[in-house]
C-alpha cells in the first residue's frame, strides 16, 4: 500500500502523539505511585487524579500548619529575648541605685568623720586646715602648710630671678 506524503505525515504525527500520550500516562502513574497511590486499572483516570489532589491539599495544609507553628516559636523566642532584656536592664538600674546609695553613704560618713575632727583638733582649724564642700565631695585643705612649703622650696621663677640678680652684681662688681 502506497501512500501519499500528506497521508504519511498524518500517520507518523498521530504515532508520535499517541506515544507521547502513553509516556505522560507512565509518568502520571510513576507520580502517583510516589505519592503512595496505587494505579488500578480497572479506576477512573478522573478519580485518581482527585485521591491525588486531595493528598496534594493534606500536605500542603500540613505545611501551612507546621510553618505557622514554627513562626509562633520564633514569635515566643523574641518575646522571650525581650523580657529578658527588660529584665537585664532593670537588674542594671538596681545595681546603679544601689551604687548610688553606697557613695551618698560614704560621703556622709566622710563628713562625719571630717567633722568630728575639726571638733577635736581646733587649733588645726586656726592653723588654716579648712573642709570644704567642692562638686560634692569633701577636700581638705591646709593654705599654712603650703605657704610653709613654698618658704623652703622656691619656685623656678624665683630661682631664675635670684640667679639674674647675682650675675648683675658679678658684672657691676668687675
Amino acid at each position: 500500500m502506497k501512500l501519499s506524503i500528506k497521508e504519511y505525515q498524518h500517520a507518523l504525527y498521530s504515532d508520535i502523539i499517541k506515544k507521547k500520550k502513553e509516556q505522560r500516562k507512565k509518568w502520571q502513574a510513576k507520580y502517583l505511585q510516589q505519592l503512595g497511590i496505587s494505579v488500578e486499572d480497572g479506576k477512573n483516570q478522573e478519580e485518581i487524579i482527585r485521591i491525588a489532589q486531595a493528598r496534594q491539599k493534606e500536605e500542603a495544609d500540613k505545611k501551612k500548619v507546621y510553618e505557622k507553628r514554627l513562626e509562633e516559636k520564633k514569635q515566643q523566642e523574641r518575646q522571650k529575648k525581650k523580657e529578658e532584656e527588660k529584665l537585664r536592664e532593670y537588674e542594671k538600674y538596681l545595681y546603679q541605685q544601689q551604687l548610688k546609695q553606697q557613695r551618698e553613704k560614704m560621703e556622709a560618713e566622710k563628713q562625719k568623720y571630717y567633722q568630728k575632727q575639726q571638733t577635736k583638733n581646733p587649733e588645726r582649724a586656726q592653723e588654716g586646715e579648712s573642709y570644704q564642700k567642692e562638686n560634692g565631695n569633701l577636700k581638705k585643705s591646709r593654705n599654712g602648710d603650703i605657704n610653709k612649703q613654698r618658704e623652703k622650696y622656691p619656685s623656678i621663677n624665683q630661682v631664675n630671678e635670684q640667679n639674674a640678680e647675682t650675675k648683675n652684681m658679678n658684672k657691676s662688681q668687675s
